[in-house]
């Protein structure tokens, strides 16, 4: 028996990007905010993990040795990606104001709140948020 593997690739899909609706931290009831987010099948995250990893090889080639890699980095590498697989947001405001959306505001609200970038880590990580079936899956709650 055999299985064509090509309509399980989720590339195109996770381009496409889908919709989180964030929930209260503290309650897990939903909030009226959506973040619009490229999964990690998606080019854009591929390509910004290998950005990250290309500039740490030339740094590595230039000094001779490993390059010195601080939890600081690391964290700032991920809300990089994170904001760079961000694609969309609705109903986000932020000290009393609608915040407009683009790469430098979504870096800094996934700065700002981790609550936020937990749930949109753990969104993007999952394929089945970027089918048809997952969004179905979604609907009903399951």
């Amino acid at each position: 028996m055999a299985y064509d593997l090509s309509t399980l690739d989720l590339t195109q899909e996770a381009n496409d990007g889908a919709w989180l609706t964030l929930r209260h931290p503290k309650t897990d009831v939903e909030l009226p905010i959506k973040i619009k987010l490229a999964g990690a099948e998606s080019d854009a995250y591929k390509q910004a993990e290998r950005d990250y990893s290309n500039r740490r090889l030339r740094e590595m080639q230039r000094g001779g040795k490993m390059p010195s890699v601080t939890a600081e980095s690391v964290e700032a590498q991920a809300l990089k990606i994170l904001a760079t697989v961000t694609l969309d947001w609705e109903g986000v405001e932020l000290d009393g104001a609608p915040l407009p959306f683009n790469k430098q505001n979504a870096e800094t609200l996934y700065k700002r709140f981790a609550w936020i970038q937990r749930q949109a880590e753990a969104f993007i990580g999952d394929p089945a948020n970027f089918t048809a079936e997952g969004a179905i899956a979604s609907i009903e709650g399951n």
